[in-house]
């Protein structure tokens, strides 16, 4: 499976980019399909913060349960799909695009089974790298 990270580096520090192995400012999206925005629409929009879809879509929700109590039910009942179909294929993009607009950056690209397989794949070469660092540093003040 693909993921891409996003990261929110620290402002007016020389360094940033040597920041990433911050848990607090990455998130890792897969690039996939959503299935929980598919069955738990709403609950899906809430736990990932995207309060404007939300309320987009308990509008759309309210307006199709009303046109289910009309002659054009069956009609309803089709369109009443849509909008879960669509948190199915673009919710990830969603996240996204609302990571994007609070401040963070698509740094990388990682291929693994899992989302912790690819914060420890993202994360390892900045541990090694620090790790040498301090043991050079040791070597120097001696």
């Amino acid at each position: 499976m693909i993921f891409t990270v996003h990261q929110r580096f620290a402002l007016g520090h020389e360094n940033s980019r040597a920041l990433a192995a911050d848990p607090d400012t990455i998130a890792i999206i897969p690039e996939s399909k959503a299935p929980m925005a598919l069955l738990f629409a709403p609950f899906w929009l809430a736990w990932q913060g995207l309060w404007g879809w939300l309320f987009v879509y308990l509008i759309l929700a309210a307006t199709i349960f009303a046109a289910l109590l009309t002659p054009l039910w069956p009609v309803a009942l089709v369109v009443g799909s849509f909008p879960s179909l669509y948190l199915w294929l673009e919710g990830h993009q969603l996240r996204r695009n609302r990571l994007e607009s609070i401040g963070y950056e698509m740094t990388d690209v990682i291929e693994a089974p899992s989302e912790s397989v690819a914060f420890a794949r993202l994360v390892t070469p900045h541990m090694e790298m620090a790790a040498a660092n301090a043991a050079s540093n040791e070597t120097a003040q001696s």
